[in-house]
């Protein structure tokens, strides 16, 4: 290293070379290299369009809850409505002592 230093003009002799420099040899265990890059998985946009939809899914599963809520209670106030107007059944004495008296009412 030192007569190739002497011969390009960096330094005067080899002599000056070996008294005044150092030569170090590096050797590295393994020549790859390891490149760790931090990337952000989410960005605002990303974020932003995770939670609307999840809102949506869950603000649409309620909104249709309310609506199978409503649905049953009108099924419910119909069936009431329509068991209120239909006439009942009478029981038979009842039936008996009515007639009884309609022929009451006609040898009067």
């Amino acid at each position: 290293m030192s007569r190739y230093l002497v011969r390009n003009g960096i330094i005067d002799s080899v002599d000056y070379a070996r008294r005044n420099l150092l030569e170090l040899y590096i050797n590295f265990e393994d020549l790859v290299v390891w490149k760790t890059e931090s990337v952000a998985e989410y960005n605002t946009m990303s974020i932003l369009g995770n939670l609307g939809g999840h809102m949506g899914l869950f603000l649409g599963a309620s909104m249709i809850t309310v609506v199978e809520l409503l649905e049953t209670l009108v099924f419910f106030f119909i069936a009431f409505v329509v068991r209120m107007g239909c006439p009942r059944s009478v029981e038979p004495a009842v039936l008996a002592k009515s007639s009884m008296d309609k022929k009451d009412e006609n040898l009067s």
